[in-house]
């Protein structure tokens, strides 16, 4: 049996999506594990994409223009008001850990208009490189 065939048997909803959105799921499964092997070597947490974007984002690779209707949707999605919704407590950003929640609170510090400290995700992200 193909992937796609168990999914549209087993995954409840899945048979009625539309075409168009079956394969983004796909492109973003494969593109989601290349990232991880490749980026982030095996080692996926929610500290080391957000050390990954500031290094890119400090190297220049990244175009934000380009991701500004996707943040703008985001925001909407897991902020109203300067609170965070239902949405967003449902990502179960842990708040242990390496500098607690780093995205958790990036994101809080962007709702409120605030930026985290560069030195902060720096010196972070230089520890981590040590580790690894």
């Amino acid at each position: 049996m193909k992937p796609i065939d168990w999914l549209c048997a087993e995954a409840p909803g899945f048979i009625e999506l539309p075409e168009e959105d079956r394969q983004a799921i796909m492109h973003f499964s494969l593109l989601w594990s290349f990232f991880e092997a490749e980026t982030l070597k095996i080692n996926a947490s929610a500290a080391a994409i957000l050390a990954v974007v500031h290094e890119w984002a400090y190297q220049g690779r990244l175009n934000v223009a380009a991701f500004a209707e996707s943040l703008d949707y985001f925001k909407a999605r897991y902020f109203k008001n300067g609170t965070a919704t239902q949405h967003f407590q449902g990502l179960s950003l842990r708040k242990g850990g390496n500098m607690g929640s780093p995205i958790r609170r990036h994101t809080e510090a962007e709702q409120q208009g605030e930026r985290m400290p560069k030195e902060i995700v720096t010196s972070w992200f230089e520890s981590n490189r040590r580790r690894h």
